[in-house]
C-alpha cells in the first residue's frame, strides 16, 4: 500500500493514451480498475478499452495516486489525450 504523503508533493502526470497503431485514433472504456485516489504502483492494471481490432489491456507505467478520470466506462477515449 502507498502512502498518500509520499506522493503529496510530486508533480502530477497525464497518462496519455498511446496509439495502439494501424490508424486507429480512439478507444472503447470498457472497465476502469482504478478509481479517483487510489494508490497505484507500476504495471498495476488500470482499464480495458476496445479498439476495432482488439481488447487491450491498459497498465501503468508509474507509481502514484489517480488524481484524475477523464472518461466513464462506456466513453470514448481519443488517442494522444489524457485517461
Amino acid at each position: 500500500c502507498l502512502s498518500s504523503s509520499l506522493f503529496s508533493r510530486a508533480p502530477i502526470l497525464p497518462f496519455v493514451l498511446s496509439d495502439p497503431g494501424e490508424g486507429i485514433n480512439q478507444c472503447e472504456i470498457l472497465k476502469w480498475h482504478v478509481q479517483v485516489d487510489s494508490p497505484l504502483s507500476e504495471f498495476d492494471l488500470i482499464c480495458e478499452l476496445q479498439h476495432d481490432k482488439a481488447n487491450v489491456e491498459i497498465t501503468s507505467p508509474f507509481e502514484g495516486i489517480v488524481r484524475k478520470l477523464y472518461y466513464k466506462t462506456g466513453d470514448i477515449a481519443v488517442v494522444g489525450k489524457p485517461l
